[in-house]
């Protein structure tokens, strides 16, 4: 009996001995910078993240604090990574996560987002330390610090460039930026932040896609430059037409007739719609915007023509027939010779005929008889009838 007492009470030591140990251990918390390359802006967020582990025989609320300085720095907000283990933590204070409830005995992990309020030329440090509000766990490495390398600010000092550009569609641009003697060697990107508005290649051309408004950055390493783009309609052939050729009429038109000018331009940019005519009589002659002349009454009218206000060709439009003088004169002249002609063959014509021959008694009766039948022959006079009267025609 007396030694199953003692193997009680020794058993019962040995349960609390080892209850003892199993609350009283070691944990250590470390954290990492989590970055592609170290920040370089203001406004950016460094991502750090945290992995702790604790062992002990009941879970425990755990407080990290944080230590950074914060003119540089604001410690924002706790996410927690796929997959991984998510202690409910949050801000309790400024400086202070408080994960409630912690699974023990295993890793933990939890990640704070650091904005970059303020740029800053020398390393700064920040510094996380890790405590249980169960006051039975220890740690052997109760802090973690990490570095952030200094920061330039990214105000553009490294390039001379215009701040506003413009281009129009379809148009080719240099930026023309020089950059500083510092960054002669170092790689520039060019990049637009809507290159369905305008592109831009690794030289810094600029090519308009469609009219808008976009920004285009400049950037080296450490530090960059935003300008902004327009993106203007495409620009207009310029056309420059020197002379035409015009189909005139031969001599003129007549009233009701339509003749077309068939203007035809040295430059194959010309545009009709750009033709203008001026018309020194509209009453004369009508000419429409299309170069066609309609004669309305007999004259003549001076024609100009015109393209984007600069006199190109002249013609004038004879409509009827015009009577020069010297046509006119020339025609009366052969009138009268003709009328002279006639008057003078009439006179010498109608004369030859009245001339009638004299009475000759030895004329046979023959003769006498032709004479007599004649119907142009005037009437004999009365001494010529007496005589005939006296004579017997009985044979």
């Amino acid at each position: 009996m007396k030694i199953l007492k003692k193997l009680i009470v020794l058993t019962i030591v040995l349960i609390g001995f080892t209850a003892n140990a199993l609350t009283v251990t070691d944990g250590a918390i470390v954290g990492k910078m989590v970055i592609n390359k170290r920040p370089t802006v203001v406004n950016e967020l460094i991502t750090v993240n945290y992995v702790f582990l604790y062992k002990s025989n009941r879970n425990s609320n755990i407080q990290i604090k944080l230590e950074y300085p914060k003119e540089y720095l604001s410690a924002r907000f706790v996410v927690s990574l796929p997959g991984k283990p998510n202690p409910a933590c949050k801000f309790t204070t400024s400086d202070v996560i408080t994960c409630y409830n912690v699974e023990h005995s295993k890793e933990q992990l939890i990640t704070v987002m650091f904005k970059i309020v303020k740029t800053f030329d020398t390393d700064k440090k920040i510094t996380a330390s890790i405590a249980s509000d169960y006051d039975k766990v220890k740690f052997s490495t109760s802090k973690s610090e990490i570095t952030i390398p200094k920061i330039k600010a990214k105000d553009g000092s490294f390039i001379k460039v215009a701040e506003k550009h413009e281009v129009a569609v379809e148009e080719n641009q240099s930026l023309n930026y020089e950059v500083t003697k510092e960054y002669k060697d170092k790689k520039l990107t060019f990049t637009s932040s809507d290159p369905s508005i305008v592109t831009v290649d690794k030289d810094g051309i600029l090519t308009g896609v469609k009219e808008g408004t976009a920004k285009v950055t400049i950037a080296t390493e450490d530090d960059q430059k935003t300008v902004e783009v327009k993106v203007t309609p495409k620009a207009k052939e310029e056309c420059t037409v020197n002379k035409v050729t015009v189909t005139k009429p031969s001599k003129f038109i007549r009233v009701g007739e339509v003749f077309s000018l068939d203007v035809k331009p040295d430059n194959t940019c010309f545009d009709k719609r750009n033709l203008k005519y001026e018309n020194s009589d509209s009453s004369v002659v009508w000419v429409d915007t299309n170069g066609y002349l309609v004669g309305l009454k007999s004259g003549k009218a001076h024609v100009k023509i015109m393209y984007n206000g600069k006199e190109l060709a002249n013609l004038d439009v004879q409509v009827g027939l015009e009577k020069k003088k010297s046509n006119n004169s020339l025609l009366i002249i052969i009138v009268l010779i003709v009328i002279v002609i006639v008057v003078v063959l009439y006179f010498f014509l109608g004369k030859k005929k009245k001339d009638y021959p004299s009475y000759d008694p030895s004329d046979d009766k023959d003769d006498y008889s032709s004479s007599n039948t004649n119907n142009n022959k005037t009437k004999e006079t009365d001494n010529e009838e007496e005589y005939f009267d006296g004579i017997d025609l009985d044979v």
